[in-house]
């Protein structure tokens, strides 16, 4: 199975090397070097609009990264691909895209964490969040069977936070506060969300062998 999820995310990277490529080179060559030079003697204010557009921007790439995993997965053209005979399990191939997404955040989360010192326990809150944002729009790509009907819906529920259409404890991205500074009752929340979405899949992938 590792050597399947291994072979198939060679494939799918190469393929489609630049819809990765581009979310990378704004990340790495303008939201960067923007949040270095605001870091730079930043007080408390500024230092909270930067963790809020690193927390809007990254999340909404993590939303992108899952779609291009999973429009492969679900879709109908895979099947005459050569390498679809590979059996490749849906919670198996999310674990890959988010560690591959994980892996490619990685160098900016650490420079940001460096910069910022003292505010260094943002940043995995940061990591926390596209984790979830990941597991939400994995549950919906599998509730409907469609990796682009799944990122439009948590796309809108993306904006819907970013808006403050939502209370706090519903809503992944919370703007204005400091990440450390979030409730605790914010993390119970998100916890609980990542539980339901994961019991979610498991049980419609349950069914879905329970048909066949």
């Amino acid at each position: 199975m590792l050597n399947n999820i291994y072979e198939f995310q060679k494939i799918h990277l190469h393929t489609q090397r630049i819809m990765y490529f581009l979310p990378l080179v704004f990340i790495y060559f303008f939201l960067l070097p923007n949040h270095y030079q605001l870091l730079v003697n930043a007080d408390e204010s500024i230092l909270i609009k930067i963790f809020d557009s690193a927390q809007e921007f990254l999340i909404l790439i993590e939303i992108w990264f899952q779609y291009l995993g999973f429009r492969w997965i679900l879709s109908p053209e895979l099947k005459e691909i050569s390498y679809c005979n590979m059996r490749i399990k849906k919670n198996m191939w999310f674990s890959s895209n988010t560690i591959l997404s994980v892996v490619l955040f990685l160098p900016y989360a650490i420079i940001l964490a460096l910069i910022s010192e003292k505010y260094f326990f943002n940043v995995p809150v940061i990591f926390f969040q596209c984790v979830l944002a990941g597991i939400m729009t994995f549950f919906l790509m599998h509730l409907l069977k469609s990796a682009l009907g799944g990122m439009t819906v948590m796309i809108g529920y993306y904006f819907l936070c970013v808006n403050h259409a939502l209370p706090q404890k519903f809503s992944i991205i919370v703007l204005g506060i400091l990440p450390e500074n979030y409730r605790i009752n914010w993390y119970i929340t998100q916890i609980i969300f990542i539980v339901f979405f994961l019991i979610g899949v498991f049980l419609m992938e349950k069914n879905k062998y329970v048909q066949s």
